[in-house]
């Protein structure tokens, strides 16, 4: 729109021009306004692709960022569930750890009990030997 204004008005003009030399000076001024014009329009034009190319390059960081963000909240994430897993796995192993450890006591005991018994077993034993020895 911007571009295409001028260009008409410049056509007009040199109609104009081609048919009378009076309205020669006013054709050097509509073709200088025409190209000043043009110059701004494009001038802004490019101004405004340069600020869209700009602004949609600082979208795309945007959009990375974000998506960086959201793979590092991932990786969180996933750290975390590693974490409670590897201490559920430790709080099993205490667990597993304690069991043996009252197995263990368990068989001391049971061992112990079993040598009072042989203990026991043994000086009935002796009694009976040295009573059948001085009753004999």
């Amino acid at each position: 729109m911007c571009l295409c204004l001028p260009a008409s008005v410049y056509c007009f003009c040199m109609l104009l021009a081609s048919t009378t030399d009076v309205y020669y000076s006013l054709l050097l001024f509509v073709s200088a306004y025409c190209c000043l014009l043009l110059i701004c329009c494009s001038a802004c034009y490019c101004a405004v692709f340069v600020v869209a190319a700009v602004f949609m390059l600082l979208l795309l960081c945007c959009y990375f960022c974000v998506a960086v963000s959201m793979l590092l909240f991932l990786c969180c994430c996933f750290c975390a569930v590693v974490s409670v897993l590897l201490f559920l796995c430790c709080c099993c192993r205490v667990v597993v750890s304690i069991l043996m450890f009252m197995c263990c006591c368990c068989n001391v005991a049971i061992s112990t009990l079993l040598f009072l018994c042989c203990c026991c077993y043994v000086v009935v034993f002796c009694l009976s030997v040295v009573v059948s020895v001085f009753a004999g």
